[in-house]
């Protein structure tokens, strides 16, 4: 055998040794899920084996933050690695800028194969042209045959579940003692409330049993032990002060990372971490270079030495352009470190309005009210979660569940003056200009 042969042989055998050292990629979403609903996650009374098993053969990170509580969105910035205005996408049910680059184009470029299956929920096509595996509801056949295809050509999966996305009609609310439940102190106390819980959790058990059915199928494929397998919460309930919000209930999310023995055991994080920060995660391991306009931090290096820091701040941007039974504006803008926040309500003469306020949707917000009507504590909620100073500042050390606003307090002034500037700074890089009305779309300065 010549020696040209020979070496062409050694370089084909390196080329095949790095292609396998390539990880498989898959994310696991679930929709509108409180970031601490589930065994693993800190509320042991919901029932949800096949989260806690990914999470003892983990890490769990409970501080991965959504800029904006709303499915769109949210999925707009973990595609393109992107703020929520930086791609366009910043109402729900919106569509990104057209030249706008996804993980379709950048994986593709990297030499995978970049399927979704179940629920999609981003435009345009051109932007992120997937492999649809099925329809909205996941099919797991089709997603088996996906993973199973080419054992030679490295997959990058998502796998975006419906639930416990409303109306809360799959799985058994029967195995739910209503009267045993914790509310979080944000939830008023009714019969309604705790019933509508149990329905929530029964959905969270139903999509436990689907993310089972995933981690089934790595394994009878032969992928698990080589797929960078996550699962993520997205944001939180479809209840007040949670989703459209950008209190921790709404923004704050898990994230749940398994990589063979890569990525350490059972262990826990609380880095601060953003949504966008996925997609430059997954490019680098998969031997690429983040593109200069992902806007993301890469976390490769916190998922592989378990370092405690990652971000100093996160930033949030809600609005109600887009969402259901929105009567009037209402943005609002955050920033968060590891112990304080800033909400800022741009337009706090408002009503705060959606399904919930309008229609009830859920079942139990109207319950508050009609609490309210003999119970302070009750009416207190009810009316806040409509009515909001323009202002809120929490010690999150303090006061975790962000429950008593201190933003008139004197001692924290010079703190909040130096936040809303970084805040501003931000908007300001983002285009985010002009939106007090939200009439207007942002423009495109900053724009990369």
């Amino acid at each position: 055998m010549s020696p040209l042969v020979v070496a062409a042989a050694i370089c084909g055998s390196l080329a095949g040794a790095q292609e396998q050292e390539r990880p498989n990629i898959l994310l696991f979403i679930a929709d509108d899920m409180t970031w601490s609903d589930a065994g693993a996650l800190g509320n042991p009374i919901v029932h949800t084996p096949n989260l806690n098993r990914l999470a003892q053969e983990g890490t769990t990170y409970t501080h991965m933050f959504t800029a904006t509580a709303m499915c769109s969105p949210t999925r707009h910035m973990i595609y393109t690695g992107q703020y929520p205005v930086r791609s366009g996408a910043w109402p729900n049910h919106a569509h990104a800028y057209e030249d706008t680059r996804s993980v379709v184009h950048y994986l593709t470029d990297l030499g995978y194969r970049v399927g979704l299956a179940g629920k999609l929920h981003v435009n345009p096509e051109s932007v992120y042209p997937f492999e649809r595996i099925g329809g909205w509801s996941l099919e797991f056949d089709p997603i088996g045959e996906f993973i199973g295809r080419d054992p030679e050509q490295p997959f990058a999966l998502i796998v975006g579940s419906n639930e416990p996305h409303l109306p809360w009609d799959k799985g058994d609310p029967s195995r739910y003692d209503a009267t045993q439940l914790e509310l979080p102190p944000w939830f008023v106390d009714t019969p309604e409330t705790r019933d509508a819980l149990t329905r929530y959790y029964a959905e969270i058990t139903y999509m436990d049993g689907e993310l089972g059915r995933i981690l089934d199928l790595l394994e009878q494929h032969g992928a698990h032990e080589n797929t960078l397998t996550m699962f993520y919460t997205e944001q939180g309930i479809g209840g007040p002060f949670a989703k459209w919000s950008l209190y921790d209930a709404g923004v704050r999310a898990s994230l749940v990372v398994r990589w063979n023995d890569r990525v350490p055991a059972g262990r826990t994080s609380s880095a601060l971490l953003q949504a966008n920060d996925l997609l430059p995660t997954w490019i680098e391991a998969a031997g690429g270079v983040p593109a200069p306009e992902i806007e993301g931090q890469s976390m490769l290096d916190l998922l592989l030495e378990a370092g405690p820091e990652h971000r100093d701040v996160v930033y949030g941007i809600q609005t109600t352009t887009g969402i259901s039974a929105n009567l009037e504006p209402y943005p609002i803008r955050s920033i968060r470190d590891e112990q304080y926040k800033l909400i800022w309500n741009l337009v706090p003469g408002n009503r705060f309005t959606n399904l919930i306020t309008e229609q009830g949707n859920g079942g139990f917000y109207f319950s508050w009210r009609d609490l309210g009507e003999t119970d302070a504590h009750a009416r207190e909620l009810f009316e806040r979660y409509q009515h909001r100073p323009e202002f809120e500042f929490f010690d999150l050390e303090a006061d975790p569940h962000e429950m008593t606003n201190l933003a008139e307090m004197a001692e924290h002034q010079e703190r909040i003056a130096a936040m809303l500037e970084q805040l501003q700074a931000w908007m300001r890089d983002q285009g985010d200009l002009g939106l007090q009305t939200e009439i207007e779309a942002p423009t495109r300065q900053g724009r990369q």
